[in-house]
């Protein structure tokens, strides 16, 4: 009997076919170190996902490129600190951090002011810096299963929050200024 084997295709690159749509998706690649060949995409990226990359660090080479980029997912990367390259990310819309190892989100967090959804879901949160108010156009904010005893002041402070999530925490009571949040549907 002869058993004629299948040759194995290979594996082409998420980020070839982005010329089209300004999509990269590397999620769940194990990239140990960020794929240089994007670097030549950086200023028409508009959406990059890095899910489940862990170590991966975005240099700043390529953040003060991505002029465009409004989408960056960098869940699941065992991120200890938020990168400092980040804040270069201007454009950024929807930011997932979640599921990382983060203890503290830094101040310059309030830098990325046209943030519309963060994601800081499963890390080890205690508190959020007061540059948080800074971010005005929020309207969705995921803090749920980290280690806050408190619902922190510069939170109550977004005033376009339609969706807070701190379940999970150790939070035992709301403070009184939460009626300042209107427009909180969830």
């Amino acid at each position: 009997m002869f058993i004629k084997k299948k040759k194995k295709k290979k594996k082409k690159a998420k980020f070839e076919s982005f010329h089209q749509n300004g999509v990269i998706d590397l999620s769940n690649q194990n990239y140990a170190t960020f794929p240089t060949e994007i670097l030549q995409y950086a200023s028409s990226i508009y959406r990059l996902d890095m899910t489940g990359n862990p170590g991966v660090e975005l240099p700043m080479n390529f953040t003060q490129n991505c002029i465009l980029l409004s989408e960056l997912s960098l869940s699941k990367c065992e991120l200890q600190v938020v990168p400092a390259s980040m804040f270069k990310l201007s454009s950024l819309t929807v930011l997932d951090l979640s599921n990382n190892n983060l203890m503290v989100v830094p101040p310059y967090m309030g830098l990325l002011i046209y943030l519309k959804k963060l994601q800081l879901r499963n890390n080890f949160l205690k508190n959020i810096p007061d540059e948080f108010e800074q971010l005005r156009c929020l309207s969705i904010l995921d803090l749920s299963n980290n280690q806050l005893d408190f619902l922190p002041k510069p939170v109550v402070q977004l005033v376009t929050l339609t969706v807070l999530d701190i379940s999970f925490n150790h939070v035992c009571y709301l403070p009184t200024d939460i009626g300042k949040l209107k427009e909180l549907k969830k």
